[in-house]
Order: C-alpha cells, then structure tokens, then sequence
C-alpha cells in the first residue's frame, strides 16, 4: 500500500513510500505523520497540506521565499516563511511613500543638488575658485582688505588642488562677478524646481528634475 508523508510541524506533503507490513499480521504498517488518502498533483503557487479535521489534502498559498512588507510601517520583513496567505497588512510589494514624504525627499535632494552647484566652484581665467563656506568667508576677508586698500595684494589658494594665483582687486571683482552669477543661477534652479514640487501630483512628481541642468 502507497503511503504519503508529511511535515510534523507544517503538515506539507513531503513524498510517499509503500508502506511497511506488520511481520505478524501482515498488514500495512501507518507510520506517525503519514496518510493512505493520495495526494493532489502540484500546482505552482500552491503548497500540498494535510488538513487534520478532514484527513485530506488541500491546496493553500505557497509564498515562501518572496519579499514582504508591512503596508503601515512599511518595514522590509524579509522572505516569507510560512505556508498561506499573507496576514492582512502585509505586502510582497514594498509600499509606497506617502505622498508628503515623496515630496519632502524630492525637495531635500534639490537642496542638496543646489548646494552641491553652489560650492562646486568657478573658472576664472583658466583657474578653477572655490565656493564653499570655508571660501567665501575668506573673500569676505579679502573683501575688507581690497576695500581698506585697493592695491591689495596676496598669494591665493584657489582650490584645493593646490592651484595659486596672485590674488588683487582686478581677479577678485573678477572672481566675485562669476560667484554672484554661480549663486544666483543655483538658486534660480532651486527655485524653478521647487515651484514643480509644489504643482506635481504623486504621478507626476517623478518627473521634476533633481539634477542641475
């Protein structure tokens, strides 16, 4: 007689071997976990479980392995592990983000960018200036100075590559005109994309560019 084998914890059908007889009765020996009822031929997505109420086979959910989420916290949960369907409040798609914080994420990398544009540098001359705070406190000195006395001048470190230049009033006006047109332009930017932020809905917002152009 045909047997059918299953997990002690899960009840899932793991195979089937002809049973064992009795040495002295002669009959079929039914082993702990096993059934006579024959199993149902497999089925993709499905897993083969015996029901214990009935005695028979039934077919349920087989998710194991894929992704899962919670549809609330949107926490990663990691592969499914049991046999059924997902409890409710579960995903195997990783949830959206509401849309207020599409928005906030959107708008903290078009700051970023901005910021990125504005410390990034100009060329002047060939030579490329820095912009970042540490730079432009530095030509706030300069500043002071060349309005103290216009013939100021002064060895410069351009950048951190290492590149100097003879610092005087003619290349910072120079340098200052390129820094204004450098921060006006970023900030322009900015605020271009911000104001499509604001007017995007969440299949649109996609779409706003992140990236200085």
């Amino acid at each position: 007689m045909q047997i059918y084998h299953f997990n002690h914890e899960t009840g899932e059908y793991v195979g089937s071997s002809e049973a064992r007889l009795d040495p002295v009765a002669g009959t079929p020996v039914m082993p702990a976990f096993a059934t006579s009822a024959a199993s149902p031929e497999p089925v993709v997505g499905k897993a083969i479980v015996i029901d214990h109420d009935s005695g028979q086979w039934v077919l349920k959910d087989d998710l194991r392995g894929q992704e899962h989420w919670n549809e609330t916290t949107r926490e990663y949960l990691g592969p499914v592990q049991d046999i059924g369907p997902l409890p409710a409040g579960l995903s195997l798609t990783e949830p959206p983000l509401p849309f207020e914080k599409v928005k906030a994420a959107k708008l903290a990398a078009i700051q970023a960018e901005k910021a990125r544009v504005r410390d990034g540098g100009v060329e002047v001359g060939g030579v490329v200036f820095d912009t970042d705070l540490s730079a432009r406190m530095a030509y706030l000195e300069l500043a002071s100075e060349l309005e103290a006395d216009p013939s100021y001048t002064t060895p410069w470190k351009a950048n951190d590559d290492g590149d100097w230049v003879t610092m005087d009033g003619t290349l910072f006006t120079q340098v200052r005109s390129a820094g204004k047109t450098l921060m006006a332009d970023a900030f322009a930017w900015q605020a271009a994309r911000n104001a499509e932020v604001e007017a995007a809905t969440a299949e649109t917002i996609g779409s706003v560019s992140q990236t200085y152009a």
